[in-house]
């Protein structure tokens, strides 16, 4: 599958938040995988500086891919934040611990992490954050072979993302559903997800995402095409 260079999901807003996307195994992942929970935005529970730190610290080790050390850094930040009461902060924790995990091929504990992220997600009603997970999750299924299974998730965060007006969000959920549909050799419904994918590509004015798209629907389009001279 085509691989797509990048970097992380947004614990706050710094210079990275630019990044947008980055690609393991060639499944791309919801504005990427280091997830980044954005400044500003009111907090259900008042958060210990402690905990917005820790969190913050999780956050730069899995970015800097310093597994042993974000794993125990991320553990003391998802205790921290239960104990304060910042479900959103400890989901994203979650999430990035989960994240690590994945990176470790430990597919099956990145999985329990993110359904947790996801879980909290939907209890704070969290749209945002909820198709970070659905994506993270998704993507998850996919590396364990489990496509089926990831097209449910993936399918959630688009019609998620179409609800809430994430064009971006969308787009995204939409190129993921492509290789998915493409891994299953579902090709037609691969060439839809990847013209839907474009087409908001488009809309929003993301070249990047639209350019991978139209490449990944030229391949989808001549492998279909050489099957159907096949038979």
């Amino acid at each position: 599958m085509h691989s797509i260079p990048g970097t992380t999901i947004l614990l706050r807003q710094t210079t990275r938040a630019s990044s947008r996307f980055t690609a393991l195994s060639g499944l791309l992942v919801l504005l990427g995988t280091v997830w980044y929970a954005p400044q500003g935005l009111a907090q259900p529970q008042p958060t210990l500086p402690e905990a917005t730190a820790v969190s913050e610290t999780c956050l730069d080790l899995v970015y800097q891919n310093a597994a042993q050390q974000a794993i125990v850094t991320c553990q003391q930040a998802i205790e921290l934040n239960r104990r304060v009461g910042d479900q959103r902060l400890e989901a994203y924790s979650l999430g990035n611990l989960g994240t690590v995990y994945l990176q470790q091929q430990d597919y099956s504990q990145a999985l329990t992490l993110y359904t947790q992220a996801l879980e909290l997600a939907q209890t704070i009603s969290d749209p945002a954050l909820t198709i970070k997970a659905l994506v993270a999750v998704g993507t998850t299924y996919s590396h364990l072979g489990e496509f089926q299974q990831a097209l449910g998730f993936y399918q959630q965060a688009q019609t998620l993302a179409a609800a809430s007006g994430d064009g971006q969000a969308a787009a995204v959920a939409f190129y993921n559903l492509g290789l998915t549909h493409e891994a299953l050799a579902q090709y037609p419904s691969a060439i839809e997800a990847y013209q839907n994918a474009i087409l908001i590509a488009q809309e929003i004015g993301d070249p990047i995402l639209e350019g991978y798209a139209a490449t990944k629907l030229k391949l989808a389009s001549e492998t279909l095409s050489l099957e159907t001279r096949l038979q």
